[in-house]
């Protein structure tokens, strides 16, 4: 069987906050709802795609669903905990990552789109 390519969670950021996400802590633990960006990549190698998923508590979901007139998320890649800490979603991010590894960097990207939204998502390349 052939060998699996080792990826890694290169980077993190979440825009929606006003500090680094390892150094913020919400008001309310049970109340979140936020945008993070995950840099993935192979192992051993510069660079990496970007990815975005969305935290969710309970709480948070209930209060962002108030605010529209429908609801509707028009994000699939929704992580939901019950209380927000930082340390265990990187860290369960990453489980995600490594069973996402495959023979082939490909392969692993559309793995890693069943879990997160993927930069080059329904990319289609112009043929001219």
């Amino acid at each position: 069987m052939p060998e699996k390519i080792k990826l890694e969670l290169k980077s993190y950021d979440c825009s929606d906050l006003p500090v680094f996400i390892d150094k913020w802590s919400p008001d309310n633990s049970e109340d979140v709802y936020i945008g993070v960006n995950l840099t993935i990549g192979e192992s051993g190698c510069d660079g990496g795609s970007n990815y975005q998923c969305m935290i969710a508590t309970p709480n948070g979901l209930k209060r962002v669903s108030s605010q529209l007139d429908d609801f509707n998320f028009d994000s699939r890649a929704i992580l939901i905990v019950k209380t927000f800490c930082w340390e265990k979603i990187k860290r369960h991010f990453k489980e995600v990552i490594k069973k996402c590894e495959d023979e082939t960097l490909v392969d692993s990207q559309w793995k890693l789109q069943r879990y997160f939204q993927w930069e080059y998502e329904d990319y289609i390349e112009e043929k001219y």
